[in-house]
């Protein structure tokens, strides 16, 4: 399911994607755990439903902070932390013979599944008509032109009609799971299940 995590770049909802953005990596450890500690004592007003829409002396102050983070921040794919293969780098790379890791597959296997979706025989063993899996939505060519600036009252009507399921993976740096959390927590619904681990037992 979209939310409208995705909408609106720019303005207040930038700012709040960049303190969740500094939570999630310092979760995965690309920060220091001292500079961790230096945003959430300049961003510890961050339950008040004004964070970050003002120009008050403590938005300000997280402010500065959070810009100081981004620029010590590193490379990385920005929707899949650990991976090398970043769009169209590529089936040629020179890459080392590894095993085991998450990347030893070769790189532009995007591109490649693009062309395989385009053949007729593809197309008709799939028993698809549409041309939207020649596109690929993560590269630029996709239009997330929110219609709707805010989808929250959509969610809150919907409650006890359907079924949703509202999830993120926990590597995409992205949209983070702890934006989500934040978003899906302030919709006012009655919490019946405080936690559960996610376990196979």
């Amino acid at each position: 399911v979209e939310t409208n995590m995705c909408g609106g770049i720019g303005g207040v909802f930038q700012e709040l994607q960049d303190f969740w953005h500094v939570v999630f990596m310092a979760g995965h450890h690309q920060i220091p755990l001292k500079d961790f500690r230096m945003v959430m004592k300049a961003c510890g007003h961050q339950d008040r439903a004004d964070f970050l829409t003002t120009q008050s002396r403590d938005d300000e102050a997280c402010r500065a902070v959070l810009q100081k983070i981004k620029k010590e921040l590193g490379g990385f794919f920005e929707y899949a932390l650990y991976d090398d293969c970043t769009y169209r780098n590529g089936l040629l790379k020179l890459r080392p013979k590894v095993a085991g890791a998450l990347n030893d597959y070769p790189c532009g296997g995007g591109a490649v599944m693009e062309e395989y979706f385009k053949m007729d025989v593809v197309k008709e063993a799939f028993h698809v008509k549409s041309t939207f899996f020649e596109v690929d939505n993560a590269e630029g060519d996709f239009d997330y032109t929110p219609t709707e600036p805010n989808l929250s009252n959509f969610y809150q009507e919907v409650n006890g009609k359907l079924r949703v399921l509202v999830y993120n993976g926990d590597t995409d740096p992205a949209i983070t799971s702890f934006a989500t959390a934040n978003w899906t927590s302030h919709l006012g619904f009655e919490e019946l299940i405080h936690w559960n681990p996610w376990t196979s037992d």
